[in-house]
């Protein structure tokens, strides 16, 4: 018996042995042929990858990826199933994303053999797709159950681009994904409309509950910048749409007021939210991803537009009974100040040029404000722009003036040409190529 003891435990130490033999302690090896280090490409090429990928007993996967500074995927990865110790690579990644911004970039490549992994990096380098003016487009309501959308061609004559059936509540563009947002107010749905070379063709919807004598939807805004529109609605709602008229933001007003002028700030919403009531103002933040209210601040004064000054604070503009006023909203300290008075009048519309510039179109002309120095201007005197839009290719401002459709130089504000419109122009928007 003690010798049968004996001869068990050998053979479990040579099993152990046998075993600690078989283990895998040898990763795979990667060596890239292409492409080379620094290697420069522009969005919509291929990049070859070519490699030799080699392990002593077996490859279980091979994948090619392309990531950005923080590893990143910036297009689709590929994986191959290889079979055997060695596998010659022979493939290419398309960078297929107009999105895809000048940079550099990694090409990692990654082999597997089932217990051991290899990642091997090459730094290329991205060109990204120039920012272009793709259509300058033109909003009228003809009728009170029709709103017409116009592009304007390269003789600055408007040519009718589509016809929706619905009231008019606002409009909204975005450059991002390419889609046309016609919200209606009382009777009309909120339609969506991808637009491709020239041609409009319809997306998705969301149904209006709003009757002949109370409306439903109240304002829409799409942030420069986030790929997402805001609209707020009568029922108290803020939602916050994707490309595919997903939810990806879902607030709700306080209760006795509903919302109006809407603005994404990092993870808040805002919102100029008015009571049912009376004439009273709250601006509200709120939480994007659960709708929380951080905090609430007294308004003495209608929204007109937002702009983001800093992290910490934002422009907030509009008329307090019939007068412009321009403050600035500190989240911090939950409070606002004034840096410069607005001349005698009401503003109507205001576009953010950067972190530091305002464009603010008033009853009197249109003005820009530069916080730096704390200056406002004269740029365009004499004129009541109901909508105002900045073309930052061109640098032209676009202003609407009843059936005119103006356009300015934006560093003088010297006027370049009117193109005229059979109806009252409600919208004007530039849509660029990303």
């Amino acid at each position: 018996m003690h010798f049968k003891h004996k001869l068990l435990w050998l053979f479990v130490l040579l099993a152990v042995i046998g075993c600690k033999k078989d283990k895998d302690n040898t990763p795979p090896s990667i060596t890239v042929n292409t492409p080379v280090t620094n290697a420069s490409f522009d969005v919509y090429d291929i990049v070859e990858v070519t490699a030799t990928i080699t392990d002593d007993q077996n490859l279980d996967y091979v994948a090619i990826e392309l990531v950005d500074q923080n590893l990143i995927p910036v297009v689709a990865p590929k994986t191959f199933r290889p079979s055997g110790t060695t596998y010659n690579l022979v493939n290419g990644l398309t960078l297929d994303d107009i999105h895809t911004a000048t940079g550099s970039y990694f090409l990692q490549v990654t082999a597997n053999d089932g217990t051991n992994e290899t990642k091997k990096f090459i730094e290329v380098v991205v060109v990204g797709v120039p920012l272009e003016v793709k259509e300058v487009l033109v909003v009228s309501a003809p009728t009170s159950n029709s709103v017409a959308w116009y592009r304007l061609d390269g003789n600055n004559n408007l040519e009718a681009l589509m016809t929706v059936t619905s009231d008019y509540g606002g409009t909204a563009v975005s450059s991002y994904d390419q889609q046309l947002y016609t919200m209606g107010s009382f009777t009309g749905d909120l339609n969506v409309h991808k637009l491709s070379s020239g041609f409009t063709s319809f997306l998705w919807s969301i149904p209006t509950t709003g009757t002949v004598d109370f409306p439903h939807f109240n304002r829409i805004h799409q942030n420069e910048g986030e790929v997402m529109t805001y609209v707020s609605a009568t029922s108290g709602e803020i939602k916050g749409y994707d490309r595919h008229g997903g939810v990806d933001v879902l607030a709700n007003a306080l209760s006795g007021y509903h919302p109006e002028e809407t603005w994404g700030h990092n993870g808040l919403v805002v919102s100029d939210q008015k009571a049912i009531a009376n004439s009273n103002r709250l601006l509200v933040t709120q939480y994007k991803i659960s709708g929380a209210i951080e905090q609430t601040a007294v308004l003495n004064f209608d929204v007109v537009g937002y702009g983001t000054k800093s992290n910490d604070e934002l422009f907030v503009l509009g008329n307090n009974n019939g007068q412009g006023e321009l403050h600035i909203y500190n989240f911090t300290g939950n409070s606002f100040w004034s840096p410069h008075s607005i001349p005698a009048g009401a503003i109507r519309a205001v576009v953010q040029v950067d972190s530091n510039t305002l464009l603010i179109a008033h009853e009197t002309g249109v003005y820009r404000y530069t916080y730096s120095n704390n200056s406002l201007i004269t740029l365009i005197n004499g004129v009541d722009a109901t909508n105002m839009e900045l073309n930052v290719i061109n640098n032209e401002l676009l202003l609407t003036i009843g059936t005119e459709l103006a356009f300015h130089e934006y560093s003088t504000g010297a006027h370049i040409v009117s193109v005229y419109h059979s109806d009252l122009i409600r919208d004007v928007h530039v849509l660029y190529n990303k």
